[in-house]
């Protein structure tokens, strides 16, 4: 799932676009191979390439997440 930042938006915004996205998508991967209850938010962080609290910029829990993956 990649977003697409419209062309005025800032340099920001396209990160936290690029963030939440590579977030998903790594949740996706690891809750598919090990289930939501065993993933955990620092491997889904590490794989989309952010610092573990960086995952809660962006969801309150890794529930929140779940939804959002799917």
């Amino acid at each position: 799932m990649i977003a697409s930042p419209s062309p005025t938006e800032g340099r920001v915004a396209r990160r936290q676009a690029r963030n939440r996205s590579a977030l998903i998508d790594a949740a996706r991967q690891i809750m598919s191979e090990k289930g939501i209850d065993a993933a955990t938010m620092a491997e889904i962080a590490d794989l989309a390439d952010v610092g573990a609290g960086t995952v809660y910029n962006y969801f309150k829990s890794k529930e929140d997440l779940a939804v959002a993956v799917l």
